[in-house]
């Protein structure tokens, strides 16, 4: 399997759900987190 298929993305863009900084949200992975800021770094 190439990385390109590893890595597709599907049901194609995605967009930044709408968030206010210093709200506190749940994230799957990490329970509740607190937004602080943005990058533009890609996701692992």
């Amino acid at each position: 399997m190439k990385d390109a298929d590893r890595f597709k993305l599907y049901f194609g863009s995605y967009n930044t759900p709408r968030f206010k900084y210093g709200k506190v949200v749940w994230c799957e992975y990490r329970g509740y987190v607190k937004i602080v800021g943005l990058s533009d770094g890609k996701i692992a």
